[in-house]
C-alpha cells in the first residue's frame, strides 16, 4: 500500500519585526500557519478549531466568503480538498503588539463545493495574539492566473 503525502513548499521567507519583544512573531506565525496548512491535507477540524480565531472569515475573489462554523465543516466533511500547496514570497509584517499581517503566493491544486480552484493567488491573512496564542482571524486569496 502506497502512502502518498501532500506536497507543502515553502520558499522565501522575508520578515518585518520593529521590537525586540515581537522577535519570536514570526517563527510563531510561520509554525500555525503551516499547521493550519497541514491540517487542511488531513481534514483536521480540531487542529483548525485551536488555530482559527472566533470570528474567523475566509474568501475567495470577490464571491465566496464564509466564517469559521462553515470553514470547519467544509473541511471535515471533504467539501474543501487540497491535494497540493506551494508557498511562495512571505512578508510577514507586525502592524500592532498583538495583530500580524501576512501575504504570501500561493499555488494550490484544491476543489471546494464541487468547483475546481488550482491555480496561482495572491493571499493575506491576518494573525492576531490572545493570550500568548496566534490565531487566524481573516484570510484572502485572490487568483492571480
Amino acid at each position: 500500500m502506497k502512502i502518498l503525502l501532500p506536497l507543502i513548499v515553502v520558499t522565501n521567507l522575508i520578515v518585518s519585526c520593529t521590537e525586540v519583544k515581537r522577535d519570536r512573531a514570526p517563527e510563531q506565525i510561520k509554525s500555525q500557519l503551516l499547521r493550519h496548512i497541514s491540517a487542511l491535507y488531513q481534514r483536521d477540524a480540531n487542529v483548525q478549531e485551536t488555530i482559527l480565531a472566533d470570528d474567523f472569515n475566509f474568501s475567495v475573489g470577490t464571491t465566496d466568503f464564509i466564517d469559521k462554523a462553515e470553514f470547519i465543516s467544509d473541511i471535515h466533511s471533504g467539501i474543501l480538498k487540497i491535494e497540493s500547496a506551494v508557498f511562495d514570497r512571505f512578508f510577514i509584517n507586525n502592524r500592532k503588539d498583538n495583530q500580524v499581517a501576512v501575504t504570501y503566493n500561493l499555488s494550490l491544486k484544491a476543489t471546494w463545493k464541487g468547483k475546481d480552484y488550482s491555480g496561482n493567488y495572491a493571499a493575506a491573512s491576518i494573525w492576531i495574539n490572545q493570550n500568548e496564542k496566534w490565531e487566524l482571524r481573516s484570510e484572502h486569496l485572490h487568483k492571480i492566473d
